[in-house]
């Protein structure tokens, strides 16, 4: 894998037969006789980790505050656990603070501190587009999906920024889809029960 990603190489250079043996998965067995073996996985990114509110945004180089990756994996294996036939699917999702350059300073008191977007436009893009091609040649298309408030000043300012700097990188090439789902605002059309059952 991606040394990048191995958070605490150093700490657990002794220790991977310790993790082998703590590594879960489940399996189910079919009405063929194969089994399958089903993973989930989460990485996280030690580059700009940090606690919310304390770091945010993406840095020049596109990586972004708090990212972690998921991996679903099923997996078809021979009777009795055994290999073949090894069919694999796999689902990838990865979370994080928005790619641009920007920060929320806590203010105690203060349940929505403000949100200060850099004003640099060309920065911004510079760095939401190397997140969305870093993350194209590691899993290939991307769907992005917005989960930040439409309404409300910080917010809705820095989603809208983000809306329009996504499309800035579609022209400049990155393979890349997107969607803008508010929580806030399905619920309050739709009430919570059937706001949440969307998800």
């Amino acid at each position: 894998g991606e040394t990048g990603w191995y958070w605490n190489r150093e700490s657990s250079a002794g220790c991977s037969s310790f993790i082998s043996m703590l590594h879960q998965s489940s399996s189910v067995p079919l009405a063929s006789g194969l089994t399958v073996e089903v993973n989930l996985t989460t990485v996280r990114s030690p580059f700009r980790a940090g606690t919310r509110y304390t770091r945010r945004g993406g840095d020049a180089e596109g990586w972004v505050a708090n990212e972690a990756t998921t991996r679903l994996q099923a997996r078809i294996v021979g009777p009795g656990g055994g290999d073949p036939p090894g069919d694999e699917l796999s689902f990838f999702t990865t979370r994080g603070s928005i790619p641009l350059v920007w920060s929320s300073p806590m203010t105690v008191g203060k349940y929505n501190p403000k949100v200060r977007l850099s004003p640099d436009v060309r920065g911004n893009g510079d760095a939401c587009y190397r997140h969305f091609r870093r993350l194209e040649r590691r899993w290939g298309g991307v769907a992005v999906v917005n989960l930040v408030d439409k309404g409300g000043s910080g917010q809705g300012r820095l989603g809208e920024a983000f809306r329009i700097t996504t499309a800035a990188c579609k022209r400049w090439g990155a393979n890349v889809g997107w969607g803008w789902w508010d929580f806030h605002e399905i619920t309050r059309e739709m009430g919570y029960d059937e706001g949440v059952e969307r998800i």
